[in-house]
């Protein structure tokens, strides 16, 4: 990749960090927060606990189950 330039594809789960850095998942959503538990989705989240943590996500924890593939977050709006 090219300085400055922005990584825009889907990479395999196994290459996604696992530092706490929020990222883009794709998989199913299991928690304790309202929505579709069987419907596969986007969703940002972070590795913590051993697991895929959703961001905004309740004091329950709210997961994305066997995810698939990952992305980084775009950068925000200027």
């Amino acid at each position: 990749m090219r300085d400055g330039a922005v990584m825009t594809e889907w990479q395999p789960i196994e290459t996604a960090p696992k530092d706490g850095t929020s990222i883009l998942l794709y998989g199913y959503w299991e928690g304790e927060i309202d929505g579709i538990e069987d419907e596969k989705n986007i969703w940002m989240a972070q590795y913590m606990y051993g697991d895929w943590l959703i961001n905004g996500g309740n004091c329950y924890g709210s997961y994305v189950r066997n995810p698939t593939y990952w992305m980084p977050l775009p950068e925000p709006p200027k």
